[in-house]
């Protein structure tokens, strides 16, 4: 009987301590909510605190979590970043002990509080995320200190030099600054220096080299405004295109030289090897291109692509030469003859030379008749254009066989000299800036 008065006693005892805690819990709320409706009580979100005062002084830093994308044909690169901004509302003074978290769920911190109105000023796109809720982190502090972080994707604009790319250095920016109030009402100001944090990330295209951060006033015709400035030195990873442009180009001109050791005879096949070698190469620049914005300058990509299509077409050239040398050489020849005798002479000089062989052919008790000489100056005649014939074939297999063997070492030779210059000297302009410029990570 004792122990079970003294088993109720307990769990009254515990069914009255939890009533306290709940009680004390409640008012604890309670005593919050109302502090919430007198905050705002009277609180206008329209007009910034001290308006006739001295400017607000917003410090702004940082966190960029990705460079997801660098859009060359567009010229803008994407950015996905915690943006953290801190001034001060002294309407917003409160008596807690702690700092005060809102929680906006599908609303905006400007839909409860006075914000400043910042924007990216060169910005082309732009995103607010908001997945599960809106993301967005409001503080209020008991002095009226207010926080407010978000997570943004910004996309802003970036003058892409592409002279050197693939193993281009490009400076992208992005700038803050309030849209609508002047220096008169809002100062920006970075938290730190630089300002911005960046931790070591993998980037698929690009390097990051180095960054900075500036602040300075722009001026229009009625008012200053503070402005916020970021610099980022993005250097291009060539290892895409050296596998996928460089790689696959220098083997198709290397197939193409394949076509100098096949028969003369086999026209289509040394045709339709370079054929497909220049058509390949074209396809290749065509798609660079349609990745690339329109430019009015030559890329270092653009030579080599430039140089290894005249190394096909030297190859097309050397093989129509080859295949018209008799031709070719027949009118060195009758310019050569032509300088040198008039058409009388080489005829003279050729009866000459007929009647002399006729001669030499008979024995020389043997009396010439008309018919007979003559006979014998026709045949003599035939014999000399075979043999002579037979003489400028040879001689014209001799020269081809020369320009095959020439072209064979000097095609190649041209390209391996372009490539070692090329990767060498033309590819290191870059190099320098590199080096001068320390890693952030």
């Amino acid at each position: 009987m004792v122990m079970m008065k003294l088993l109720i006693f307990q769990l009254l005892l515990l069914c009255n301590i939890k009533m306290v805690i709940l009680k004390r819990e409640l008012i604890y709320d309670n005593e919050i909510y109302a502090l919430f409706e007198n905050l705002f009580l009277n609180y206008n979100r329209m007009f910034r605190p001290n308006y006739y005062g001295k400017p607000v002084e917003v410090l702004v830093d940082a966190s960029i979590l990705s460079f997801s994308k660098v859009d060359a044909s567009k010229m803008i690169y994407t950015a996905d970043m915690f943006l953290r901004q801190r001034w001060n509302d002294y309407r917003l003074r409160h008596n807690m002990s702690e700092k005060l978290t809102l929680i906006v769920g599908t609303n905006y911190p400007s839909d409860i509080i006075w914000t400043p109105d910042t924007v990216f000023i060169n910005s082309v796109e732009g995103l607010l995320h908001s997945v599960t809720v809106n993301n967005n982190k409001l503080d209020i502090h008991p002095n009226g200190d207010v926080f407010w972080g978000t997570r943004v994707t910004v996309s802003p604009a970036c003058d892409l030099d592409l002279q050197d790319y693939p193993k281009d250095v490009q400076k992208c920016t992005f700038s803050m600054k309030s849209y609508s109030l002047s220096s008169r009402h809002i100062s920006y100001k970075w938290m730190k220096d630089p300002g911005i944090f960046i931790p070591k990330m993998p980037m698929a295209q690009f390097k990051l080299i180095k960054y900075s951060t500036e602040r300075y006033v722009i001026g229009d015709a009625t008012s200053n405004f503070t402005q916020l400035y970021s610099e980022f030195r993005l250097k291009r990873l060539a290892g895409f295109a050296i596998f996928h442009i460089f790689i696959p180009t220098t083997s198709i001109v290397i197939t193409s030289w394949i076509s100098m050791w096949l028969p003369l005879s086999a026209s289509a096949a040394r045709i339709g090897l370079s054929g497909t070698a220049m058509v390949t190469i074209a396809n290749i620049w065509m798609i660079i291109d349609n990745q690339l914005p329109a430019v009015n300058y030559l890329k270092k990509i653009d030579v080599y692509l430039i140089f290894s299509l005249v190394n096909i077409v030297l190859t097309m050239l050397e093989y129509a030469v080859v295949l018209n040398i008799s031709v070719i050489a027949e009118r060195f020849r009758k310019k050569k003859v032509k300088r040198r005798y008039s058409r009388n002479d080489r005829r003279l000089t050729t009866n000459i030379e007929l009647e002399q062989i006729c001669k030499n052919s008979e024995m020389k008790n043997i009396q010439w008749g008309h018919k007979r000489k003559k006979k014998c100056e026709k045949n003599m005649e035939k014999e000399y254009v075979r043999k002579l014939a037979q003489k400028i074939e040879m001689k014209n297999a001799k020269i081809a066989r020369k320009i095959e063997m020439t072209a064979q070492v000097f095609i190649p030779l041209t390209f391996i000299i372009f490539n070692i210059f090329y990767w060498v000297f033309y590819m290191k302009s870059d190099e320098i800036g590199e080096i001068q410029t320390a890693d952030v990570y």
